[in-house]
C-alpha cells in the first residue's frame, strides 16, 4: 500500500511509513492512503514459471550482447580492410 502526505503530497510506500518526516509533516493524520496499489500473490508453481522466464530472457539478451559485439568486430575489420 502506498501513502501520500497531505501537507507535503509526498508519496511513499508502507514500509516507509513510520520512518519518513519531510518536517511539515507530524504524524500518521498527516497521511492519506492511496489504496490504489494492489498485491499480487502468485502460487509456487507460477514463481517458478516466472523465474524460468526470467532466466530464458537474460540468456537472449546475453545472446543479443554478443552478436553485437560480434557485428562490431566484423565491422572493424572491414573498415580495418582486414
Amino acid at each position: 500500500m502506498s501513502y501520500k502526505c497531505n501537507v507535503c503530497n509526498l508519496k511513499i510506500t508502507d514500509d516507509e511509513l513510520y520512518d519518513w518526516e519531510c518536517g511539515q509533516c507530524s504524524g500518521l493524520d498527516d497521511w492519506k492512503s492511496l489504496d490504489k496499489v494492489k498485491t499480487l500473490t502468485l502460487s509456487q508453481g507460477q514463481k517458478e514459471q516466472f523465474l524460468e522466464s526470467l532466466e530464458v530472457f537474460a540468456n537472449l539478451i546475453d545472446k543479443m550482447e554478443r552478436l553485437k559485439e560480434e557485428e562490431r568486430e566484423a565491422i572493424r575489420g572491414i573498415l580495418n580492410g582486414e
